[in-house]
């Protein structure tokens, strides 16, 4: 990031390399020590609910390709598709049983 923000003129290529590091350090503090401390106020809705449900089975998809197709982009594209219909059943049990019972 330094070099890119230096490349582009920046007068502080410095702040730039360095201002991500808070922002990862805050996002794992919340998830490991904030959210398991604090209950939700409200229950979760059936757009949150779905949205990860998606983003799981996405991520699964993109496992599966690149497991099973060469390191090739267009490969993994055209696994990734059929695969991603099959994980979104898997992806919806696994959330109920691990993410939803919180």
């Amino acid at each position: 990031m330094y070099i890119d923000a230096n490349a582009r003129g920046s007068s502080v290529p410095a702040l730039w390399a360095v201002s991500f590091l808070p922002v990862v350090f805050v996002q794992v503090w919340y998830m490991g020590a904030y959210r398991r401390r604090n209950e939700r106020v409200r229950p979760r809705t059936s757009g949150e609910r779905w949205s990860a449900v998606a983003a799981l089975a996405a991520v699964l998809s993109a496992l599966f390709a690149g497991i099973v197709t060469p390191p090739d982009p267009v490969s993994q594209l055209v696994y990734w598709v059929p695969s991603f219909v099959f994980a979104v059943p898997v992806s919806y049990v696994l959330y109920g049983q691990l993410i939803d019972t919180e």
